[in-house]
């Protein structure tokens, strides 16, 4: 921005007419508030002449590169030589035609005898007529042969007015800050319309840059709004989430290197379809599935009723597991709490390396650990790289359909038969669905054709291709995989009472004698399974195995009878054997002194033993120092004391 004399100085005009011109509108000019708070003009470099801006970055040293030296001298700059595999068949055609014309003409040229202008006319009639409605002239020939001599093949195949094609006069400026509100500040889900970018432009324009107005027309501004590439278009706009979904690289699976068994991937499906639960009430099932990613088989799953939870996910897995046989290497899955728990995979990308009271969290050996599986977990947000619900999809379209109570998977997608179907009842129970869906997704689903990434087993039955692929297969037993499946809990200080699980807001207390007597005031964790809350394993901090405690007995209700109040007590004072017994190992079989005796002797043996004689180094003799009662001056009038005192005191009480 350059100042009023500035502009002066490089002018050659009076300041006052520099200042005129400027509130007249003749010259562009800005006006701002200068550092004593007063308006004066400012004028933008880019919109002075030529000669002006030129002048003035000789006056400051500035250099200019070549380009742009050249645009403001307006000297015709050198043509540009592109190769001619930029150009497009039908230009590289036309390209060979006038190569052949030239060569023709230069041909023709070297007759004797006859002159240069003579033999010109006569080529170009004969041209003419060997290509009717050919418009060719001798200056025609002599633009073409320099062009093709220059190597500028854009004259050769004349780009007169294409050059410029879907171009305009805007400014530079102008545009970027046109893509400054259409990428930038539109940009991450605000995205402004092309006519709004517009209107945001020229209100800007209309503060910083009015030589740039009137604006070009709104088909400008679309055709640079459309030579955004989409990639860019789609990061700056939409946001990263878009842009990986939508127009990032795109990372191909090697499916073929894997076997089966190798990598299972879960999830949970809300069913679309309604069923009748024991409340008489309809609801939704869930299917919590585990797939195998070779083949594409339903391994694992379970139904439930009540929503998604971990529980559900381990059902599912142990029952893969007993089919199957377990995971080789890895479990793929996403980032839902269901996965993300400290006893089944760990809390994954939610885990604090230290808590709020500054303690380390608690990491117990997870279920996955225990069978020697490494979860994987998606990248959040990224749906396409599951392919559960792919195979979820199946389920939809394959079964779900199949029943009468069929929803679709969004409002446009619901049936009308739904509603008749309601109206009359016909609505399969939670145990028929639960058996229907069992036997289709084992006999129908899983003996589909292939159609996955593998081009040698497409067309297969997916049971088949399964098969083919195994090649190692971790069996398991059910009392071992049910150790395995154990759900943990949080450490709990064992109390009085024992120790206890918290079963849906309920505590569920376990203790026995050897757990109350040994670990009371201690810190330990619980393994159980919900489906079986009659004992629970208890197991030390550092991961190793305690004993196994059954459910607390010690309970009685109001009102109990004197037999049940019998039997409780029975069970304190087993107890309290317990813990006598363990005193008793830890004393000496022969009680040792009493300890008064052993005092009292230990006292006689210091008196009777030898002691170190006394020699202080100084010796102060005492002495008694009194000071004598300080004698009263004068003689003392009884009398008149008496009569002063309060009330003064009978003769008969003092003695003389």
């Amino acid at each position: 921005m350059l100042s009023a004399r500035e502009v002066a100085e490089l002018t050659g005009w009076p300041l006052r007419t520099v200042r005129y011109r400027a509130q007249t509108g003749r010259i562009p000019a800005v006006s701002i508030l200068n550092n004593r708070n007063r308006s004066e003009y400012a004028f933008p470099l880019a919109t002075q002449s030529n000669e002006i801006q030129l002048k003035y970055y000789e006056q400051h040293g500035l250099t200019l590169s070549a380009p742009e030296k050249t645009a403001l001298q307006k000297v015709k700059p050198s043509p540009v030589q592109r190769p001619l595999d930029s150009y497009t068949d039908a230009d590289r055609e036309k390209i060979g035609f006038w190569q052949d014309v030239v060569d023709q003409w230069m041909l023709y040229r070297s007759q004797t005898g006859k002159p240069l202008s003579e033999l010109d006319h006569k080529f170009v009639q004969h041209m003419r007529v060997e290509n009717p409605g050919m418009e060719l002239s001798v200056p025609t020939l002599y633009r073409k042969k320099k062009a093709l001599d220059q190597g500028d093949l854009d004259s050769v195949i004349d780009r007169r007015g294409k050059a410029r094609k879907g171009k305009t006069d805007m400014p530079e400026y102008i545009k970027k800050t046109f893509l400054h509100y259409y990428l930038v500040d539109g940009g991450e889900g605000h995205a402004y319309s092309i006519a709004k970018c517009m209107e945001y432009t020229e209100k800007w324009a209309e503060k910083n840059a009015v030589n740039a107005l009137p604006l070009p027309s709104y088909s400008s501004f679309y055709r640079i709004a459309m030579d955004v590439p989409e990639a860019v278009r789609i990061l700056m706009r939409e946001g990263e989430r878009a842009y990986y979904n939508k127009a990032s690289v795109y990372t191909r699976r090697d499916y073929e290197s894997i076997a089966s068994n190798d990598w299972w991937v879960g999830d949970t499906y809300t069913c679309d379809t309604l069923t009748l639960g024991p409340n008489g009430k309809p609801h939704r099932p869930y299917l919590t599935a585990w797939v195998d990613v070779r083949s594409g088989i339903f391994v694992g799953w379970y139904i439930s009723f009540g929503g998604n939870s971990s529980q559900n996910s381990i059902y599912a897995l142990r029952r893969g597991c007993l089919a199957y046989g377990m995971p080789n290497h890895n479990a793929y899955v996403d980032n839902g709490r269901e996965y993300l728990t400290f006893d089944f995979g760990g809390r994954g990308h939610r885990a604090k390396k230290v808590l709020a009271n500054g303690e380390a969290p608690f990491e117990p050996k997870t279920i996955l650990d225990y069978m020697g599986v490494e979860m994987k977990n998606a990248i959040v947000q990224n749906s396409r790289a599951k392919l559960v619900e792919r195979s979820f999809r199946n389920v939809k379209e394959h079964i779900m359909r199949l029943f009468p109570t069929y929803t679709g998977g969004s409002p446009e997608e619901k049936p009308e038969a739904l509603k008749k179907a309601l109206q009359r009842g016909d609505i399969p129970t939670d145990e028929e669905f639960i058996q229907k869906v069992d036997l289709l997704i084992s006999g129908y689903l899983n003996y589909e054709p292939y159609y996955g990434s593998v081009p040698a087993d497409k067309g297969k039955r997916r049971i088949d291709v399964y098969n083919e692929h195994l090649e190692h297969v971790r069996h398991v037993e059910e009392d071992v995989l049910n150790l395995m499946m154990l759900r943990t809990s949080k450490p709990k200080k064992v109390d009085r009472e024992g120790v206890y699980l918290n079963i849906r807001g309920k505590k569920v207390w376990y203790n026995c004698p050897e757990l109350h007597s040994l670990w009371q005031e201690k810190k330990v964790y619980l393994r159980y399974d919900p489906d079986d809350l009659s004992s629970v394993r208890v197991y030390r901090e550092d991961g190793s195995f305690i004993m196994t405690a059954p459910r607390c007995e010690l309970e009685a209700k109001y009102g109990a009878t004197q037999e049940e109040i019998a039997r409780q007590q029975q069970l304190k004072n087993k107890y309290k054997r317990v813990v006598q017994e363990l005193a008793a190992t830890l004393l000496p079989d022969a009680p040792p002194e009493e300890a008064a005796a052993l005092v009292a002797r230990m006292a006689e043996e210091n008196l009777a033993g030898p002691t170190t004689p006394r020699k202080p180094k100084t010796v102060e003799l005492a002495r008694w120092d009194e000071e004598p009662m300080a004698m009263a001056v004068g003689d003392i009038d009884i009398f008149r004391m008496n009569k002063n005192s309060d009330g003064g005191y009978d003769d008969d009480e003092f003695d003389y």
